[in-house]
């Protein structure tokens, strides 16, 4: 079964002359100063290729009345 899922030198040998669309080197995020989220990401998404991403599900909370 294929995963679709490359290894570093598989991807560099089969996308090295495709354009880039999204990329990002040591990508961290942390949420105040005790959360770490994300920590050190690198990666590079080429125009063409599918990508995924998630997001809340449950709808934003209505304005509170005042």
């Amino acid at each position: 079964m294929d995963t679709g899922f490359r290894s570093q030198a598989d991807a560099e040998v089969s996308v090295a002359d495709e354009p880039i669309a999204i990329q990002t080197t040591g990508l961290t995020k942390r949420y105040g100063e005790d959360v770490l989220a994300v920590d050190g990401v690198d990666l590079t998404v080429y125009e063409g290729r599918y990508s995924a991403s998630s997001a809340p599900t449950a709808p934003a909370s209505p304005p509170r009345s005042t």
